[in-house]
């Protein structure tokens, strides 16, 4: 069972350097089998704008504007820190 579908998904790849991690997710069954573990997820938060562009345009803020509304951007992190913690990989 997966409890989490990827946020944007026109196309999706799982990247893994076997130098750093030599056991890591290899197959779509791995990462069912990891998505239904019981441990960390992943946090959704405003660490990375450009991938989480479309939540933060769901919050109403364009960061890709020449000019974002920095309070607008504010409320959007501080709403999507709010639903990370219940955001899981």
């Amino acid at each position: 069972m997966v409890r989490a579908r990827p946020l944007m998904a026109d196309a999706v790849a799982l990247v893994v350097n076997r130098a750093l991690v030599p056991g890591g997710i290899g197959s779509w069954a791995d990462l069912e089998r990891a998505a239904a573990a019981d441990g960390p997820g992943v946090a959704l938060g405003p660490h990375d704008p450009y991938l989480q562009a479309g939540l933060f345009q769901a919050f109403g803020v364009n960061l890709l504007a020449p000019a974002p509304d920095p309070a607008a951007v504010s409320r959007a992190g501080c709403a999507l820190r709010r639903v990370g913690g219940q955001a899981r990989a």
